[in-house]
């Protein structure tokens, strides 16, 4: 006779540890910000300048083709590895 036993843990031991979770990824991602100089800076607004010249931002935003221009140009110029 096989036996099936399911274990659920308490709803609080639960919430403890996904808020645990939570606060590592929040952690995570607010160590991943980058820092520019004042270069780097100039050098971004002047490529969005470039791409909405380029009619890469066809509403609020770029499209993809803008965002790829501006992420290789700024890598290039700046010798960085941002995606």
């Amino acid at each position: 006779m096989l036996y099936l036993i399911v274990f659920t843990p308490p709803t609080r031991i639960l919430q403890k540890y996904m808020a645990i979770q939570v606060d590592k990824m929040q952690e995570e991602i607010s160590n991943e910000f980058a820092t520019w100089c004042e270069a780097e800076e100039m050098t971004f607004i002047d490529l969005m300048v470039e791409q909405v010249k380029a009619h890469n931002r066809p509403t609020l935003t770029f499209n993809l083709e803008g965002w790829k221009n501006i992420v290789e140009k700024f890598n290039q110029m700046h010798h960085k590895s941002y995606s």
